[in-house]
């Protein structure tokens, strides 16, 4: 028994107790367990076997355990498992190959681990993987480019690797997502056109989020007709029919969506559609913009949480 257990639990935090198999084997029998954090309890690959018919489990954290490559093996029997959790645990990589069979798995953490560049490529062929974070690990720019071809797959390395490393990984992994279909980079002046009225909606519409945050801050209305009206000049003005139907859920805040928000790099589509990339406090964006007769114009925007989704302008 584990003092303290209730009973029919949903998530149980054990972390820092000196669990025995027994106690293992009787967490492994609360089938209502969705999330279980287990971190710095001294336990290794026999422990986690005694858990891996929870068969509704979703969140797992080991960080800081004695658990190993041979523990994946059974970790990826578990049927709903998305998050899982290994900083600072005894993993070198090669039971990587393991969690190709996690059928569920987007959030793995290696953080502190001894993964190298010999095994971080394992992880490209977890299915549904999104989320990477390699800090602190032993892999270099060469390994994390065998993860380029992965598409949709988001790695943070916080600080591992230097800013133009990481700038060549994401051009690399751009290419790789545009191959077969795109035209590489275009020609300069398209891509400054492009740029030029990408950057001219961001200004437009930070200054537009501005007014709504001064009038709220001073107690005035909001979503006026003239804040609506305001709102659908930028639209028109930069975007296409298409790209302006976000006028009707358009959020405001502080700072606005696109404050700071630089272009990065661009990739072509056709000859008259590009994709312009850019990183700011919301993240990593990618816009298409179109030219048709008036010029080019931003045709929609995609918001990366390691896939592409469409996301407000």
């Amino acid at each position: 028994m584990i003092p303290g257990l209730p009973p029919r639990p949903r998530t149980v935090d054990l972390s820092g107790q000196p669990l025995t198999v027994e106690q293992m084997e009787h967490l492994g029998a609360q089938r209502t367990l969705v999330g279980v954090q287990l971190d710095d309890c001294p336990i290794g690959d026999e422990h986690v076997r005694a858990i891996c018919g929870l068969d509704r489990l979703v969140n797992l954290s080991l960080c800081g355990t004695r658990v190993g490559d041979g523990a994946l093996e059974h970790l990826a029997r578990l049927p709903r498992l998305e998050l899982l959790f290994l900083d600072r645990a005894r993993i070198h990589g090669e039971g990587l190959r393991h969690l190709a069979r996690s059928a569920k798995l987007e959030t793995l953490w290696l953080c502190e681990t001894d993964v190298d560049d010999a095994t971080i490529g394992l992880a490209a062929a977890i299915p549904k993987l999104a989320t990477l974070r390699i800090a602190k690990t032993r892999v270099t720019i060469d390994g994390l480019m065998t993860l380029a071809a992965r598409q949709g797959l988001r790695v943070v390395a916080d600080g591992q690797f230097s800013d133009p490393e990481l700038a060549a990984f994401e051009a690399a992994r751009r290419d790789r997502e545009t191959a077969g279909r795109g035209k590489g980079k275009p020609p300069p002046a398209d891509e400054a056109a492009a740029r030029e009225v990408l950057v001219a909606l961001f200004e437009a519409l930070n200054g537009w989020e501005r007014s709504l945050t001064a009038a709220q801050a001073s107690g005035l209305p909001l979503w006026t007709a003239d804040h609506q009206a305001a709102c659908a000049a930028v639209f028109s003005r930069y975007c296409t029919e298409r790209a302006s139907r976000d006028v009707a859920r358009r959020p405001f805040g502080e700072p606005p969506e696109h404050d700071r928000e630089q272009v990065v790099d661009a990739r072509a589509e056709t000859k008259t559609k590009l994709w312009l990339y850019t990183k700011g406090h919301a993240g990593e964006s990618r816009y298409l913009v179109v030219r048709g007769p008036d010029g080019w114009r931003i045709d929609r925007r995609e918001w990366s949480s390691g896939r592409w989704q469409r996301r407000w302008l």
